[in-house]
């Protein structure tokens, strides 16, 4: 490969790991968003059956 050939792939190379990388945050941004939604609903949930079951063992042994 020539040295002009060479420099036009490294800048290629360049492009496509920026390209990449952009991506990458991209997901990152999408999936933090999801991630929040879940500890969200998992905590709530968390709450509702742990208040389902002390009735429930209020109710059993009351």
């Amino acid at each position: 490969m020539t040295a002009k050939g060479q420099v036009i792939a490294d800048e290629l190379q360049l492009t496509d790991l920026a390209r990449i990388q952009k991506q990458i945050w991209k997901l990152e941004a999408e999936f933090e968003d999801h991630l929040e939604e879940f500890e969200m609903t998992l905590t709530q949930k968390t709450t509702e059956l742990n208040d389902e079951f002390q009735h429930e063992l209020t109710r059993r042994y009351s």
